[in-house]
């Protein structure tokens, strides 16, 4: 099945390879708005991540016209690697406007760390940087393994070369005492790390990696942004960026730094963010069925009465970390300690169009109100008066 699935893909990324970025743009331009309505995963995702997102500040008809641009260049980002498998070299199209106080710390064998996430088509980067000079990154292998070695040849078509996940530090340390170049995509949810961060207004575990390679290697941070237009590419890099290494909060104060200039280039092009991927990741530790996990969560309670309060106290701590909407009847400033607080007075006064829940445990039983979120970008629904009865046998494990 893998040999078929690698290639049919194949062989459509090789008709790709014949088309202009001009024809490959029209071709997404057909095909995504079609894509986002049979794709409801990703459709959903992106709603409710840029729903959450509040520093965004987007109303309803901006986040779902920000969600299907947002989905138009993730499709001409997978087309593009039939493009790039293709060509010989990327500085036609693709151009670094200011690359040489990085360049000239590579050139005299010192080593550079290249932040950037997941924007426009961010395989870009680390080819640009990699045209240059030599360098690693770091990839997470795909199941289907030609298809992988595929995307390897593309990583690697120029002086880089991809390391797997559990080599990375080693792999990285090593490069940057050669005087070569690491790149790091830095923007995915990663649910086991301690440091958590503001990201546009929601908090989330992310990674501390590059800062921790910098203050250990003694090189330095560059933040490496790409902006798509027409085809066209534009790569800016920020930096250097450095702290003092004696600072005991220095690992985090280094990351924010990163971040912070990351989530400001994203709020200047949202629509080029790749919002279907889940950076607000959480870690449940199999507690909760697979199906069930899910980091934007809406509760349905009614009356705010002290068992209500025993019920929310109880979700909140098995989805720790999760961001909270809760409906009520009845205001009550304990609830304050939620995310956001939705009062009512009739059950229709619910029918609202929120884009923020992914999960919603109703414990009301107000009719019709799944398929009206399900419509929006809820992916499960729960009904039960008791949400501890309901959730009972979650303490045990559960597949990953």
């Amino acid at each position: 099945m893998q040999a078929l699935s690698f290639l049919i893909t194949r062989s459509f990324l090789a008709f790709i390879s014949l088309l202009s970025f001009k024809a490959v743009y029209a071709l997404s331009s057909f095909f995504a708005p079609i894509l986002f309505w049979l794709i409801p995963k990703y459709r959903k995702r992106a709603l409710s991540n840029l729903a959450l997102a509040k520093d965004l500040k987007l109303n309803n008809e901006s986040i779902v016209k920000i969600a299907k641009k947002s989905l138009f260049h993730l499709l001409v980002t997978m087309l593009e690697y039939g493009k790039l498998y293709a060509i010989k070299k990327i500085d036609s199209f693709c151009h670094c406007i200011n690359p040489n106080k990085a360049q000239e710390l590579l050139d005299n064998k010192k080593g550079v760390i290249f932040f950037c996430g997941h924007q426009s088509n961010w395989e870009l980067l680390f080819l640009d940087a990699t045209s240059r000079s030599s360098g690693v990154c770091i990839g997470k292998p795909i199941n289907n393994k030609k298809l992988y070695d595929f995307i390897l040849k593309i990583r690697q078509k120029f002086n880089g070369k991809v390391i797997i996940p559990k080599d990375a530090y080693r792999g990285c340390m090593k490069a940057l005492k050669q005087g070569n170049l690491v790149g790091v995509v830095g923007d995915q949810g990663l649910a086991d790390s301690s440091f958590f961060y503001n990201c546009l207004g929601r908090v989330a575990h992310m990674t501390t990696l590059p800062a921790l390679l910098s203050l250990r290697s003694g090189c330095p941070i560059f933040v490496a942004t790409i902006v798509r237009n027409k085809g066209q590419y534009k790569i800016t890099y920020t930096g250097p960026l450095e702290v003092d290494g004696e600072d005991p909060d220095a690992v985090e104060k280094l990351t924010v730094k990163s971040l912070e200039i990351l989530d400001k280039k994203i709020k200047e092009h949202p629509e080029q963010y790749m919002w279907q991927h889940n950076r607000w990741k959480i870690n449940y530790k199999h507690s909760i069925p697979k199906k069930y996990r899910h980091d934007a969560i809406a509760v349905i309670i009614g009356k705010c009465s002290e068992l209500m309060l025993k019920e929310l106290n109880y979700l909140k701590e098995l989805y720790k970390g999760a961001y909270f909407i809760i409906f009520t009847s009845e205001k009550n400033p304990i609830l304050d300690s939620f995310n956001e607080v939705i009062f009512y007075k009739k059950n229709e006064e619910c029918f609202i169009k929120h884009y923020g829940p992914k999960l919603m445990f109703d414990m009301v039983g107000i009719k019709g109100i799944k398929r009206h979120f399900e419509k929006l970008a809820l992916f499960e629904y729960i009904y039960s008066p008791s949400i501890i009865e309901k959730t009972k046998n979650w303490k045990k494990p559960h597949a990953h």
